[in-house]
């Protein structure tokens, strides 16, 4: 029994390591309770090939504040475009923030609006923080916003990396997400019991998409998954 038990954990830890190693894990790159589309996921027939294979675009609306989907440093930035249509050969008059995540990978924030990054080359960032607004920028035949994590290659323009958002997984084709992007935890230990629950996103965060809501536990409310090997 004791040996049974222990081949459980050891597989149990294995299945986690395996779910951390899925990096970055990405908040919604809008703000808290917001809900959008992927109009575009990995793998888009459009223009999510190649470099942008595991890019996502996201339907929102012109001047729309885009968040930080994951703290780090800016890398790269360009707000001088006021250029933009639905062609290829716009593709280099994209405004865009470069955000080094400090693990070997960054986020591409591209079609900002000009001038609308309050951030400027070295700045730290955290998760949740206003980087630029949509705009009409580079290739685009209309607003979104254009996201991919990627390697770092000294350009802006890398090799898109796989990644996944807290409670949402890998975002489909027409798939709409809600932002849990509220952050950061005001949770602190002042001495006797803490709670933090499960339905404040801003300290609980669901690393797939595979939860359900139950009408039970703390305040009414309780998240359960399928608990496996």
């Amino acid at each position: 029994l004791a040996a049974a038990r222990s081949r459980t954990v050891v597989d149990m830890l294995a299945s986690l390591a395996l779910l951390l190693a899925i990096e970055p894990h990405l908040e919604a790159p809008w703000s808290c309770g917001a809900t959008y589309p992927c109009t575009q996921g990995n793998g888009g027939a459009t223009s999510h090939t190649g470099f942008a294979q595991y890019a996502w675009d996201f339907g929102l609306p012109l001047g729309t504040d885009i968040k930080a989907a994951k703290g780090g440093t800016v890398a790269l930035i360009k707000m001088n475009s006021q250029v933009g249509g639905c062609s290829q050969t716009y593709a280099n008059d994209a405004n865009y923030i470069v955000i080094d995540h400090g693990d070997g990978t960054a986020g591409l924030y591209m079609h900002v609006e000009a001038n609308s990054s309050p951030f400027g080359l070295g700045d730290a960032v955290e998760a949740g923080d206003t980087v630029a607004r949509v705009g009409l920028t580079g290739w685009t035949c209309g607003a979104h916003l254009h996201f991919q994590v990627q390697s770092l290659c000294g350009s802006w323009w890398c090799q898109s990396q796989p990644s996944e958002f807290f409670a949402a997984g890998v975002v489909a084709d027409g798939q709409n997400m809600t932002s849990e992007n509220c952050g950061p935890c005001g949770a602190t230990l002042a001495g006797g019991e803490t709670v933090i629950s499960e339905s404040d996103v801003t300290c609980f965060d669901r690393l797939t998409k595979w939860w359900w809501d139950a009408g039970e536990g703390l305040d009414g409310h309780h998240w359960y998954t399928i608990a496996t090997n």
